[in-house]
């Protein structure tokens, strides 16, 4: 079983500048995770929350994309074949990992404070 004990020293302090969380070693890939973008293109109820006219101007965050940009745009792709107009903004806390646009998604500085998003 992995260690996740890192986790533990993110500091979450309301109102800080910084972003929250702690850089970790970002294993991703391509298809990583695409059983879970297959089972919430298929689930009933997200589909319905994200189809088009459902929500005004929906916006998918991924939280701590890591050290590959591929999971998230992966990720994109499936949301759009439920909605083209969905936003979607990758967050990273390593400055360094944060990358130009690509295929249609923004990344940013950002972790669990959600870099001053707010979902609906």
């Amino acid at each position: 079983m992995a260690n996740h004990g890192h986790n533990q020293r993110a500091q979450f302090r309301r109102h800080s500048q910084q972003p929250i969380g702690t850089i970790t070693r970002g294993t991703t890939g391509f298809n990583r995770l695409r059983k879970v973008d297959r089972w919430v293109f298929y689930h009933p109820e997200l589909r319905r929350k994200l189809r088009p006219h459902a929500v005004a101007a929906p916006l998918a965050i991924d939280v701590g994309y890591g050290d590959s940009y591929t999971t998230t745009c992966e990720w994109a792709w499936w949301l759009r074949r439920i909605n083209p107009h969905i936003s979607v903004v990758g967050l990273e806390i390593d400055p360094s990992r944060v990358l130009p646009p690509r295929d249609g998604v923004r990344f940013e500085r950002g972790g669990f404070e959600l870099a001053g998003y707010r979902p609906h």
